[in-house]
């Protein structure tokens, strides 16, 4: 059993080719390309939630002998609790939306129901072309505290973040007549998913009360792009 690191193409654009020695370049391959090369030489490859501000990790294993399900290895996420710098370690990088005795829940390892939020907006989101950046502002109603994360969802999955850092809103402070500065607002860029369409992106914030929320706001940006 192994573990390594591998630059998604993702990230960077397709399967590298470039010969030998390439730094300060990346070289980098997509998930199909590691799992073939570790099946080349009689392995599987299970791709790891674990955090990684610029790389993917991947568990090497013999065929059939990975001790852990799928769903635990997604409990693998490696969070940095300390830095502010990789505040987006926190963020959760697997899961996908799931109905459950008749109500929308968002599944990563345990699941959790998803309700709109009653203090959440979209307010731009940006195609930087291996990217996609979202800013907006989510605040828990009643104690006015900011979202402990956001993510982003795309086509029912989770999109993989990439930074995640709040921002100081005068305006919503104002609103909600305190006389204290809130980081109500928010940047998260996540990598681009393939064949990315804006009407199939959702927000989701996660407040401290544990309940997690959609932003609004999406339809109206979608239909202004479309437009």
């Amino acid at each position: 059993m192994a573990v390594a690191t591998f630059v998604k193409v993702d990230s960077i654009g397709s399967d590298s080719v470039a010969p030998g020695w390439v730094y300060p370049e990346c070289v980098g391959y997509s998930g199909d390309t590691v799992r073939r090369m570790a099946a080349e030489t009689g392995l599987e490859a299970h791709e790891l939630a674990w955090y990684n501000p610029r790389m993917t990790w991947f568990l090497l294993t013999h065929p059939s002998k990975c001790p852990w399900s799928t769903a635990q290895l997604g409990l693998l996420a490696g969070p940095v609790l300390i830095e502010p710098d990789f505040l987006g370690s926190q963020l959760p990088r697997q899961g996908h939306f799931a109905t459950i005795e008749g109500k929308e829940r968002f599944v990563r390892g345990v699941s959790e129901e998803v309700r709109t939020a009653s203090f959440g907006f979209i307010d731009a989101v940006e195609d930087r072309g291996t990217t996609v950046a979202i800013r907006g502002l989510a605040v828990e109603p009643g104690t006015n505290a900011p979202a402990l994360w956001v993510g982003s969802a795309h086509a029912g999955r989770l999109m993989r973040p990439v930074e995640f850092s709040r921002i100081e809103r005068p305006d919503v402070a104002r609103h909600l007549a305190l006389n204290r500065s809130v980081a109500a607002g928010f940047l998260l860029v996540t990598r681009k998913p393939s064949r990315f369409d804006l009407r199939h992106l959702r927000v989701l914030a996660w407040l401290p009360c544990g309940s997690v929320v959609e932003m609004a706001g999406m339809a109206a940006l979608a239909q202004r792009t479309a437009g």
